[in-house]
């Protein structure tokens, strides 16, 4: 890392191996390469990361994750990759809670605020939760508690807990582990966690209970209807996919048949990270399956490195087993919103009423209209074609850069022939 400030330049180095070689007591074991050396440089940071090892590196995830934390970063920060600037959007907000802790509480925490926030837009995973700082330092994000509810995906906010440096009991309330979550064992922490966690659960019941009143709408339940015909299409056209792509790669030399079975009679393409629950296979010396249901399925290699894998009845605890494919939604996410949004943990396509073409197409409420469905069809198709695109990208899928545009452009020319009759009707 060199940093310029004011005509000096510094830099400095820090290796994987000097920080395998630290424990948790030992200072962090940076080298000086420079120090205050007279330069013209601007001022300015630059982190070069060397050493990586992957077939391609994916410029746009690295920017996406580093966008995600700047939102929880001091507002003067700017950032650079290569020549892209990073850039801060908090998403659209429809509702602001300011709460502060009461009696033995406040006592404990300190005069502190907690500010929860509800989006317009579901948010993905990492963008959902309370961010908890002290003294302006991040150090954690989290739901405390209210993880995989519903509506939560709605929710983040922030609560800075001065108290948290000055904390000094054991065990304390962080470590250099930099993991980026405060230790659940430490009184203050709990405190925290228990305070947050009921004021979201507070918010949550009430989103919730306006989004079944919502639901109950003869309106929703035509635009659920509609939905749900878009979401067969695409899913028609992902079940298709996904058999082509185990053909491909079952062709491959060395490769495997990735239908469950091998029958290929209507089984689904058994995928990695997907969300079914599966039996854990080892190779055929390995007289003993392990069970490991859940999401995302993590599955032991084979003889051939391949993972093995077959479908178990049910889910992990003996819940349902979780809903594959895509899901569509119709939602109202405000005009500045895109139009559509994919969250990808649940696989679901929102499509925002409140965009002005779409809301335009919808006219006066005729949700029979032609142009508001065909618009919508689009939408999703669109949605879809870049999800597809990004989900298998994410599986280190492409050899080129240019793999997911072409990727994308199939996609969609394929469901525009599927959908050739809305245009005839």
């Amino acid at each position: 890392m060199t940093s310029s400030k004011n005509g000096k330049r510094s830099a400095v180095e820090l290796t994987r191996d000097d920080i395998k070689g630290m424990t948790s007591e030992d200072p962090i074991p940076v080298r000086t390469i420079q120090k205050e050396t007279p330069t013209h440089d601007d001022n300015g940071t630059l982190v070069e990361v060397e050493g990586i090892h992957l077939r391609s590196l994916d410029a746009g995830a690295v920017i996406s994750f580093i966008e995600r934390h700047l939102v929880r970063m001091p507002k003067d920060c700017t950032v650079y990759v290569d020549h892209y600037e990073c850039e801060v959007a908090e998403p659209p907000v429809s509702e602001t809670r300011h709460l502060k802790p009461e009696g033995d509480e406040a006592a404990k925490l300190g005069d502190v605020e907690l500010t929860i926030k509800v989006s317009k837009t579901p948010l993905d995973p990492d963008l959902r939760g309370i961010s908890i700082y002290s003294k302006g330092a991040w150090h954690e994000t989290t739901l405390a508690g209210t993880e995989g509810k519903e509506m939560v995906q709605y929710l983040f906010g922030e609560m800075d807990v001065p108290a948290l440096d000055e904390d000094v009991s054991v065990p304390p309330p962080f470590d250099m582990s930099r993991a980026m979550k405060l230790n659940i064992e430490n009184e203050l922490v709990r405190l925290i966690h228990s305070f947050v966690g009921r004021h979201i659960e507070a918010v949550r019941k009430e989103l919730l209970t306006a989004e079944k009143k919502r639901r109950e709408s003869e309106e929703a339940k035509r635009l659920q209807e509609e939905a749900s015909k878009i979401a067969q299409l695409l899913n028609e056209d992902f079940q298709d996919f996904k058999r082509k792509l185990a053909k491909a790669k079952a062709s491959d030399p060395g490769g495997t048949d990735l239908q469950p079975g091998g029958k290929g009679q209507g089984e689904d393409l058994f995928s990695l990270g997907g969300d079914e629950p599966v039996e854990e296979t080892f190779p055929p010396q390995t007289e003993t399956p392990i069970h490991r249901p859940g999401k995302p399925p993590e599955l032991e290699p084979d003889a051939q490195g391949e993972p093995k894998g077959k479908r178990v009845p049910g889910g992990a605890e003996g819940k349902p087993k979780p809903r594959g494919g895509f899901r569509v939604d119709f939602s109202n996410m405000g005009e500045e919103t895109s139009r559509a949004h994919y969250v990808s943990d649940g696989r679901t396509i929102f499509i925002n009423l409140d965009h002005p073409q779409i809301a335009a197409a919808k006219g006066l409420g005729r949700l029979e209209d032609a142009a508001f469905r065909r618009l919508s069809y689009e939408v999703a198709f669109t949605e879809y074609a870049v999800a597809l695109a990004s989900e298998m990208a994410a599986r280190d899928e492409y050899y080129e850069i240019t793999d997911p545009i072409v990727a994308i452009g199939d996609s969609i020319n394929r469901l525009a022939r599927q959908s050739a009759k809305l245009y005839s009707e």
